[in-house]
């Protein structure tokens, strides 16, 4: 069986991959910064604030579900009479 994934995901990748390039070779062209230390291009810069977002999300994700208490599964749960 062959996996196809979700349409909208491919959409949402396609258009993230689309704006990172013109990111890049528009408002980030002839980007370079150091900051502790650490040598920044327009690359870099694309791949650390997609981290921090991620991270951000993450975080976000966690107190959403906090205090959500998953069901029983059927094995687990006490046997009927």
């Amino acid at each position: 069986m062959l996996y196809c994934p979700v349409p909208a995901t491919i959409l949402a990748s396609v258009v993230s991959l689309v704006l990172a390039g013109l990111a890049v070779s528009t408002v980030l062209r002839g980007f370079h910064t150091v900051l502790l230390g650490f040598a920044f291009g327009p690359v870099d810069t694309i791949y650390t604030v997609m981290g921090l977002l991620t991270i951000l999300a993450g975080v976000y994700a966690a107190r959403g579900l906090r205090g959500v208490e998953l069901p029983l599964a059927a094995e687990d749960a006490a046997p009927a009479e």
